[in-house]
């Protein structure tokens, strides 16, 4: 197929998941032989990486990349007032159309990451008429899911009427599956415009077998210091286990502002690790990742723990239920000092030949099921079967 996607930037030029999540979708769709037409775009006033650039980041083989067009943008920046987002959003979806409508023809899907289609969706709409069909992709859907603080309550509430209107009038949307299902059914999405499909991981941080690690648990976050995150939570549980004389570890890895870390309680902060090989070192070093988010997508850094053989601690939200279960991990119904407390004390309970199993099995599961060369074989049969059911 011939494959137009829209997104609000790529690794390893612009930083996140939906990110990440562009760039490996990319580079599969390219080693399966389709073709692809690229946006993407970086913010503030980074450099536009040249065509080349993008090309010797993706890795692919010049066969492949003959198969690749590749357009930067720079994301529109309108200040800081209230909303400003949204109409960064909707303004850089239109410099996408503007620049690619006369062609757009010439396509068999438009694959769009967060917003980038809305502009799309708002032209298809005028037509009234068969065109190419527009796959929206949110990831989480957070402005849909649980938020704590009146500042993130009035965000969510500005995100949830433009991001409906775009699940609502796309084609198609993606689902991470689990809970985002549910949100997307709960928005009046019929069950065959939503096309369940997993993120994944890069196998090359998959290992053969996990590290060897130490007697004492060492349990890992990894994360901005963001409130959806959960760590003010993760760190007044972890001092309340403490108490109790139980010996265990917790680490931190993020961007935490120095006047923020707690250093009475015997945390060890790693700050912000970008490079790819020190966080698979970091990783190894410990038996446990744990992601107490009040909101989430499907984590990468869940997949990518998994690949280094860690059991995982998780909330059950967005479609972290389908990575983790009790075989592998804990879910946490609520994020509360109490239950997280309660998680590190099912952690303690246990001894280290059966951290090391649940460790196994997390990596079995993610090779089984999530590496990105299977992942991308998943986009390109469903999405290929949902196109052609609409011709």
């Amino acid at each position: 197929m011939r494959w137009l996607i829209l997104t609000d930037g790529i690794s390893p030029f612009e930083i996140g998941g939906m990110q990440k999540h562009s760039y490996n979708l990319t580079k599969q769709l390219l080693l399966n032989g389709e073709t692809v037409t690229l946006f993407h775009c970086v913010t503030g006033s980074k450099k536009l990486p040249s065509s080349e650039e993008v090309f010797s980041a993706l890795g692919c083989n010049e066969s492949a990349l003959n198969h690749l067009t590749v357009k930067a943008f720079r994301f529109p920046k309108l200040g800081g007032m209230p909303g400003h987002y949204i109409r960064e959003s909707y303004l850089l979806s239109c410099l996408y159309f503007e620049s690619i409508k006369e062609s757009l023809s010439g396509f068999d899907v438009v694959f769009a990451q967060g917003f980038t289609g809305w502009k799309f969706i708002e032209e298809k709409k005028k037509l009234r008429s068969k065109s190419v069909p527009v796959i929206n992709h949110f990831h989480g859907l957070e402005m849909f899911q649980k938020t704590y603080g009146w500042r993130s309550a009035i965000q969510k509430w500005m995100l949830q009427g433009v991001a409906k209107w775009n699940v609502s009038n796309a084609d198609a949307t993606i689902s991470l599956g689990g809970k985002i299902n549910d949100i997307l059914l709960q928005l009046g999405i019929p069950n065959n415009r939503i096309l369940t499909i997993s993120s994944g991981v890069d196998e090359n941080w998959f290992v053969q077998q996990p590290a060897s690690k130490g007697s004492v648990p060492k349990i890992l976050f990894v994360g901005r210091y963001e409130r959806r995150k959960g760590l003010k939570e993760l760190i007044r549980a972890y001092k309340l286990v403490l108490k109790n004389n139980k010996e265990v570890q917790l680490s931190i890895v993020g961007p935490i502002p120095n006047h923020l870390k707690d250093h009475q309680s015997g945390l060890e902060y790693f700050g912000e690790v970008k490079d790819e090989l020190r966080m698979k070192r970091i990783m190894d070093e410990h038996h446990i990742l744990i992601v107490p988010s009040i909101s989430e997508g499907m984590p990468t850094v869940i997949l990518e723990a998994m690949s280094r053989g860690l059991a995982i601690i998780c909330t059950d939200v967005g479609a972290n239920r389908v990575m983790v279960s009790e075989e592998n991990g804990w879910l946490i119904d609520h994020v509360s000092i109490s239950e997280i407390s309660q998680r590190l004390q099912n952690v303690l309970d246990l001894d280290c030949i059966k951290l090391g199993k649940m460790g196994n099995t997390s990596l079995e599961r993610v090779k089984d099921n999530w590496g990105w060369s299977n992942v991308g074989v998943r986009h390109i049969e469903i999405i290929g079967d949902f196109v052609k059911s609409l011709k």
